[in-house]
Order: structure tokens, then sequence, then C-alpha cells
């Protein structure tokens, strides 16, 4: 912290740059993609909720019998059993939309593409009962290449779960990803009228208000975002760099040291 204050002393007098908040000036305005890598499927876990579903709408006990061994099979990463337990579980109740979502999903973590989107394709989207499912199908269809099914699936899940952040944020990430700025905004904004709490819609705001070139506006969006999460360093970055661009080292150095003292003194 010291070396910091030091740093801080120099700056106001001498009015230059040192030469780590030099190096903001090539930092990225760059835009965080929607996770859909392969391999990527978040780890499954047989809660409560998941095993209710599945058991209610199995109409064969044997289904739901290969569901669990999939499921343990899953917990044990070995994915090769799990994927012959869910298949073997689909050959008793050959309709099962949430076997299906399992399967798709663990095919896509495998890297087996055809496989993942060809089963997501069977799951109907008026028949999920879970955002999550959403949210994952998105991003199976995202990460085959099927961005326009991703952004159907994305907007009807916000009519279904109006209020869960990740939805949002993943329609308006992939849309920023294929330079939909206006309609990415639309879906921030839509964020925020259901979820005002949103530091991460306020940051996206910022993102593209940053694109527009309105940098007033992208400097409010980030201290919104700040004023809702105090911790938001993405958002602390973005406003150095502002400061930088402008020719402000005094501000930059400011906002640094609030984030890097007050906020977070243990940040490495």
């Amino acid at each position: 912290m010291k070396s910091i204050s030091v740093q801080a002393m120099k700056i106001r007098s001498g009015h230059k740059f040192p030469n780590w908040l030099g190096g903001l000036r090539s930092l990225l305005w760059g835009i965080p993609l929607l996770v859909v890598s392969c391999g990527t499927a978040p780890t499954p876990t047989l809660n409560g909720q998941e095993a209710s579903n599945v058991s209610r709408e199995a109409s064969n006990p044997q289904a739901y019998y290969h569901f669990l061994r999939g499921s343990l099979a899953e917990l044990n990463n070995d994915a090769t059993t799990a994927v012959e337990e869910y298949q073997a579980g689909l050959a008793f109740d050959t309709n099962s939309i949430f076997l299906k979502f399992r399967l798709a999903k663990l095919h896509f973590s495998m890297s087996h593409m055809t496989s993942a989107l060809d089963l997501a394709r069977q799951i109907p989207v008026a028949e999920i009962s879970q955002a999550a499912m959403f949210f994952d199908l998105a991003k199976i269809f995202a990460g085959g290449g099927d961005t326009g099914r991703a952004l159907e699936i994305l907007t009807e899940g916000e009519r279904h779960f109006p209020k869960d952040e990740r939805i949002y944020i993943s329609h308006g990430t992939l849309l920023l990803n294929i330079n939909e700025f206006q309609m990415a905004e639309t879906v921030f904004h839509d964020l925020l009228a259901h979820v005002p709490s949103s530091a991460e819609a306020h940051y996206y705001l910022g993102v593209i208000a940053l694109e527009a070139k309105t940098k007033q506006e992208a400097r409010e969006h980030f201290q919104d975002a700040i004023a809702l999460q105090a911790s938001f360093e993405r958002a602390y970055l973005k406003l150095v760099a502002l400061s930088e661009e402008a020719e402000e080292p005094e501000k930059a150095i400011e906002i640094l040291e609030h984030f890097l003292i007050e906020v977070n003194p243990h940040h490495r």
C-alpha cells in the first residue's frame, strides 16, 4: 500500500504516467463471450429438485433407475458409463425430456457436438421447467454454431423466468458477440427493469456505450455498477482506462487507490 501512495504522489507532482498505468492504453474493451466451449458443462449434482423432476416425469421405474446410475457415474467423472446409463433409461422412456437434456449436456462436455445438437433439438422449449435448462440449451446451440436457435431459447427463457439474471446476461453477451449492439442494449435494459440490482446490466450497458463512443454515459454505467457491487473489479478497470484515455492520470490513480487499498487490499 505504501508503494501505491508513493506512486500516486509522483503522479500528482509530476503529471507523468507510471509504466504500469501507461500500459492501460492497450486495455481491451473486449466483451466476455457467452461460455460455449466444449467441456464447460456444469458439474452434475443430483439435488432434490432434479431427482423430483425426473421421477415425476419418468413413466417407467427402469428409466429412473438408469437416471440415478447415470448421475452417479457423472459424479464419479465416468462420462462413458453415464452416457450408457442415460441411453438405457431412454430405451424405457423415449419421451423423457430430462434424460435427453442430461445426455445433450454430457455429449456437449465430451465435444460430441452432433449428438448434443440432435438431442437438444428433440427437447420442446415449451415443456422446459427449469431456468438452468434454458441457459444450458442455449449454450449447446451457440457452441454448435446455431446462434439463431440459441437466441430464441434465451428469449423464451426470459419470458418464463423474468428474474433470472444469467439468462439475460447470456442473451445480451451473445448479441454483443455478433455485433447486435442495439438489441443487446434492449436486453440489458429489460434486465434492469426486472432486476434493478443487477450490476452486470449496468456494466454491459457501459460497454455498449463505449462502442457508441458515448464515454460519459459509459462512465455513469460503470459507476452505477460499482454502487451496486462495491468490489466490481471490471467496472473499476473500465473507469481507470477511461480516465487514462482522457489524460486524467490523477483520477486514474485515485480510482485504483480506492480499489486496491479500501475495496480489495489483498488484491494481487
